[in-house]
């Protein structure tokens, strides 16, 4: 496959404010790649038309060769995806969602082994609302990732990471890239 994401001509408005006037862009299988702009230009919107979370008005999309359908379970056991906004039901602890994640894939990865990479393993027991803003993004991404998917998709990575978590961030994905997936 030579395109992880195909889109052609994206379309989205909300009333008369066009976000995507006409987007094209195609990803490579095993490429690491950016949307940049400025906030409130369209990248998280462009995110979610992709993924089909959200309907566009014109354009097609392709990820790993299929039309998005959010629906499909298979659509999502493919892609990881670390939204720009993450809610949790109250009272939830890192373990109970990490358990809860991995029995949603066939070959998810040893969430536990993974703890250590994020620096949570002392959160395990923690509820994830006592979790500081870092702490909470890199659970986000560790979630985003059990499922070894064949596309990872993140949206604000580093939104609340210190300097050296991010450089940690970008030093696992880095490596998860180099392993198994391309994301963006």
């Amino acid at each position: 496959m030579k395109y992880a994401i195909e889109a052609k001509g994206l379309v989205k408005s909300y009333g008369n404010k066009q976000v995507l006037q006409g987007l094209h862009m195609n990803v490579k299988s095993g490429e690491i790649f950016g949307l940049i702009g400025a906030n409130g230009a369209g990248k998280s919107t462009t995110i979610d038309c992709v993924l089909g979370t959200k309907k566009l008005d014109q354009g097609t999309v392709k990820i790993l060769g299929n039309s998005p359908n959010p629906k499909q379970k298979s659509h999502f056991e493919q892609i990881g995806v670390q939204f720009q906004e993450s809610a949790f039901q109250n009272g939830l602890t890192v373990k109970e969602i990490c358990k809860i994640t991995h029995s949603l894939y066939k070959n998810p990865i040893d969430w536990k082994m993974k703890l250590t990479d994020y620096q949570l393993e002392h959160h395990v027991r923690s509820s994830i609302s006592t979790l500081s803003g870092g702490e909470r993004q890199k659970l986000c991404i560790l979630l985003a990732t059990m499922g070894q998917p064949k596309l990872l998709v993140l949206d604000e990575l580093t939104t609340g990471l210190d300097p050296v978590a991010r450089r940690q961030i970008w030093n696992n994905l880095r490596q998860l890239n180099d392993e198994v997936l391309p994301f963006y």
